[in-house]
């Protein structure tokens, strides 16, 4: 209990308060009285309750082997053709995703790509990373690959609209973020669920010289400096590209 009550509070899911007064934490007493309430003619007693629960977990024990990220399941064993597409004719559509050239992120929790200092500062006001409303300050970090290409997994998307890649102009060298790695060097091969190990992951960074010139009146692709290109090539098939005029 002590590990969830942190979890909330670190990614302040709920508002933890102390009890109003006369108040009291519901126990086991009064799950079993209103289990008795429900069923009138069930003898739910802690015999039983402790009865189930230990059924229950050896349930877990046994299905303990067969509990795992399924889009990355399904996605390897597409990949390595172990199964054929389940709908071929979704092939012939394109699922566009937009993204941004660089990650953002509002609020707290992890972020394995934040960018600390002077170039999230400057990432942050070349991009007007506000909020619209609130005018709240938005964290900035390199392009996530992981991150992305697990969103593009789970929603079907099969190509990127690539948004505000003249932001990164002025950097001598960009990072992208391509794989995650344990404390023990261990690599994590999809992108983990669990917030506690996304926290304590390590990156893996992949380094691309910058453009260092400006690209906002850039209009035709084959225009970009070589550079940015190979930057965008690398993210993820590109249907579309666009720099602020």
């Amino acid at each position: 209990m002590d590990e969830e009550i942190g979890a909330i509070e670190r990614n302040k899911t709920w508002e933890l308060i102390d009890l109003p007064e006369g108040a009291r934490p519901i126990g086991l007493d009064l799950i079993l009285l209103d289990a008795a309430l429900r069923f009138k003619d069930f003898n739910y007693g802690p015999d039983v309750l402790k009865e189930e629960v230990e059924k229950y977990k050896r349930y877990g024990e046994r299905l303990e082997p067969f509990i795992a990220d399924t889009v990355h399941v399904m996605n390897d064993a597409i990949a390595q053709k172990k199964i054929l597409e389940l709908i071929p004719l979704l092939h012939h559509l394109v699922h566009q995703q937009v993204v941004k050239a660089y990650t953002t992120r509002v609020g707290s929790g992890p972020f394995p790509t934040e960018i600390l200092g002077s170039i999230g500062d400057l990432l942050r006001f070349a991009g007007q990373e506000f909020g619209n409303i609130t005018g709240r300050p938005r964290r900035c970090g390199w392009l996530d690959i992981v991150a992305l290409k697990y969103s593009c997994q789970i929603n079907g998307f099969s190509a990127l609209n690539l948004t505000k890649l003249d932001i990164l102009s002025n950097l001598d060298e960009i990072q992208l973020g391509v794989s995650y790695k344990l404390a023990d060097g261990t690599p994590v091969k999809s992108f983990p669920s669990d917030l506690r190990l996304l926290e304590q992951l390590n990156v893996e960074y992949e380094v691309v010289p910058g453009w260092k010139s400006d690209i906002s009146c850039v209009r035709n692709y084959s225009d970009l400096p070589k550079a940015a290109r190979q930057y965008v090539e690398r993210s993820y098939p590109l249907h579309w590209c666009w720099a602020r005029p």
